[in-house]
């Protein structure tokens, strides 16, 4: 089983190379890991969701599950890269 810095970074390449069509938590899925893989990595995107006001967050998204405007992956990226950072 790979740890979540290599989660990460699987997510992170994904995210990247490819149009951001929707959020995080839907590239999860579409990335090639398994199902305990899939379900810890969907947890540590939600118990570390960004804060309200940090940078590129949508506010009119609060109703929403996307926690920056659809399709925007600066970001994505950008949290992305500090979960890696921290979690090395």
């Amino acid at each position: 089983m790979k740890n979540i810095k290599e989660l990460l970074e699987i997510l992170l390449k994904r995210i990247e190379s490819n149009e951001c069509e929707h959020g995080l938590c839907m590239e999860v899925g579409r990335v090639n890991i398994n199902v305990s893989e899939y379900r810890w990595l969907k947890q540590y995107i939600d118990n570390n969701r960004p804060k309200i006001f940090q940078s590129g967050f949508a506010p009119t998204h609060i109703l929403s599950s996307y926690y920056w405007k659809k399709g925007d992956k600066a970001p994505r990226i950008k949290w992305l890269k500090q979960h890696i950072k921290k979690n090395s």
